[in-house]
């Protein structure tokens, strides 16, 4: 018969062995999460940096109102569509 002492080592040592495992795939994983995150904070910085060195007349508007005059203001071969309903659809029709 084993002695009790060596079958709680070896048991031990499985369990050791299971946990240096998964931590490993756990640091692959998170080793591929943290440069997916740190891609998507390059990103958004170029966005907004580029968005802040834009000029006014590139950045979009979200009231519709606004669109028109801009575009009023550039000539008359510039035309802009404009629903009259908020919920009205443009076909182009």
């Amino acid at each position: 018969m084993d002695n009790p002492s060596t079958q709680n080592k070896a048991s031990k040592n499985r369990l050791i062995d299971r946990l240096d495992r998964a931590a490993r795939e756990i640091n692959a994983v998170l080793l591929v999460l943290a440069i997916g995150l740190a891609a998507l904070d390059i990103t958004g910085f170029v966005a907004f940096t580029i968005r802040d060195a834009a000029p006014s007349l590139a950045r979009g508007s979200v009231n519709p109102s606004d669109a028109a005059r801009r575009a009023s203001s550039l000539g008359p071969s510039v035309a802009v569509l404009v629903p009259t309903k908020p919920d009205a659809h443009i076909t182009g029709r």
